[in-house]
């Protein structure tokens, strides 16, 4: 074979000219067209799924979460592989798909699969998309706590407080539960993280969620007859 190759040059030196410079033309041509990156993906394109379940062991997730979740995905179009996770509260899934497919029709492909598969999925979760981000992003960690002892003391003085009182101190006063934690995560911190250059996305996860908050009011029989109000006016008034 090498033999043949090698006459065959030979005899036609001009065709075998010809074709090397048409070879390097044509690679200096796509050179240009490549992109530069200081890592470059070689992996093929994905979509990450990710879903808290808040209060959910492993095994639960792998079960109640993850199972229904990868059999929709796997007979997506243009699915490759499904690989995924789970966690304390926590779930995701890794669906990548051929080379050259579309990043954005991907994900759309994504979505419509999981919208199949919410019959199956607890009612409480609801899987969300991770952001197109670069290889080279970073992702941190942020933890937040309830001071056990502060939260004690600010029940206490909650408790012996007055209602004008309370209220004016409201919104400076530190949070007494994981419910209050998770507001202040989700409506206050979120948003400011989200509104730096740079920032991808958020996500927020554990404390008590989806629950409604319950405001509990104690009624002085005393101080009504003084005012003059009644059961039903209090009442009305927390409607």
């Amino acid at each position: 074979m090498l033999n043949s190759i090698i006459k065959f040059a030979l005899r036609q030196p001009m065709l075998v000219v010809a074709l090397a410079t048409l070879i390097i033309v044509v690679g200096l041509r796509e050179t240009w067209k490549l992109p530069i990156d200081v890592f470059p993906d070689l992996n093929r394109p994905r979509v990450v799924v990710i879903t808290e379940a808040t209060g959910y062991a492993p095994e639960d997730i792998e079960t109640r979460i993850n199972i229904p979740l990868e059999s929709a995905l796997n007979g997506a179009t243009g699915v490759e592989a499904v690989r995924s996770s789970a966690g304390e509260g926590i779930s995701v899934i890794f669906v990548e798909f051929e080379w050259g497919t579309d990043i954005f029709t991907d994900r759309q492909v994504v979505n419509e699969r999981i919208e199949v598969a919410k019959s199956q999925l607890p009612s409480s979760v609801q899987p969300q998309l991770a952001p197109i981000s670069s290889i080279m992003g970073q992702i941190m960690l942020l933890g937040m706590y309830v001071d056990a002892e502060e939260a004690h003391k600010q029940r206490a003085a909650d408790g012996h407080a007055g209602d004008e009182a309370a209220s004016d101190g409201e919104a400076d006063r530190p949070p007494t539960s994981l419910l209050e934690l998770r507001e202040i995560a989700d409506w206050t911190i979120r948003r400011r993280l989200m509104n730096i250059r740079g920032i991808a996305q958020v996500f927020t996860m554990g404390g008590e969620k989806g629950g409604e908050r319950q405001v509990q009011v104690l009624v002085n029989p005393n101080q009504l007859r003084r005012t003059g109000v009644t059961f039903h006016q209090v009442e009305e008034a927390l409607r």
